[in-house]
């Protein structure tokens, strides 16, 4: 390889792409006079002149015009890989975006197992807003609910729990006999409790072959988390997901009134980005072999 002057090379670029020895000395952090003395020898070292000189003006000559060009595109790349192999090796966290329900019920109490077995694994843990797209640039794993797989250029999709719901209510409403007969008309007078619309009751109805009530002035509520505390409080009787609500039931919190459910066909969907990021694969198998441990739990 030939014993290229890479410190007059650099100089030079900076001076051409500045058009200035001064402002490149300051970019350099070097003096005015060690920049023009690294161009004198380049230009030696080149046996040609890189500038005409007119005065304080610096004028690039056609030879120094084609030297500068590649130079500056060779360094430009030359520093984005570097940025990237710098990046790569920063201790960045293991970024989980996850909709509020997954979240506060069913992720977050559990995280403190995976803490304590691997705390080497720094994470973060972030909201997935329900309808909104998720930048696979900047998150490793996401999980998200809906009625079909996520299609996800960047990442791959499974699903991860069931989002089938059933009827369930505060023990103190459960105890009612007229209640537990799942009649329309006591279980409107205690209140039927909407997790966005009505829709999901309509369907209950339809399915049990029950007659609905009216439902048009139930409360309801945005967030799933707000539901559930609505019914575990005794405000109503409300269409849970089953997986999101297993330890109310065991615990006694909330009683299950049928067996019935309705939105079969949603689930809980675990998504896992493509894109490479400054973590290792091995980190990522990491999370994902641990947290799909979870649903034999």
């Amino acid at each position: 390889m030939i014993n290229l002057p890479l410190n007059a090379l650099r100089a030079f670029e900076a001076a051409a792409r500045l058009n200035s020895f001064s402002e490149a000395a300051k970019e350099l952090c070097v003096t005015q006079s060690a920049v023009s003395h690294q161009i004198k020898r380049l230009e030696a070292w080149l046996e040609t002149p890189l500038f005409s000189r007119q005065g304080n003006a610096l004028h690039l000559l056609p030879q120094g015009q084609e030297l500068a060009d590649t130079l500056t595109l060779t360094l430009g790349r030359i520093g984005q890989v570097c940025n990237t192999i710098r990046v790569q090796h920063k201790d960045q966290p293991l970024v989980i975006a996850a909709i509020p329900s997954i979240a506060a019920i069913w992720l977050v109490p559990r995280l403190d197992a995976f803490q304590r077995a691997h705390p080497d694994i720094n994470i973060k843990i972030e909201y997935a807003l329900h309808g909104s797209p998720i930048n696979f640039n900047d998150v490793d794993f996401a999980f998200t609910f809906s009625e079909a797989l996520p299609s996800e250029p960047n990442a791959r999709s499974e699903i991860y729990l069931s989002g089938k719901c059933c009827a369930v209510c505060n023990p103190s409403i459960a105890a009612m006999p007229e209640i537990m007969a799942l009649n329309p008309t006591d279980m409107s007078s205690v209140g039927l409790l909407h997790d966005t619309d009505t829709s999901a009751w309509k369907s209950w109805f339809e399915k049990t072959g029950i007659s609905s009530p009216k439902l048009e002035n139930s409360p309801t509520y945005q967030d799933f988390n707000l539901l559930r505390a609505a019914a575990i409080a005794g405000q109503g009787i409300a269409l849970c997901p089953e997986a999101m609500i297993q330890n109310d039931l065991e615990s006694g919190r909330l009683i299950q009134l049928s067996k019935t459910t309705v939105r079969d066909e949603f689930n809980y969907y675990l998504i896992r980005s493509n894109i490479r990021r400054s973590h290792s694969d091995k980190t990522a198998d990491i999370f994902e072999d641990w947290v799909k441990s979870l649903k034999s739990t």
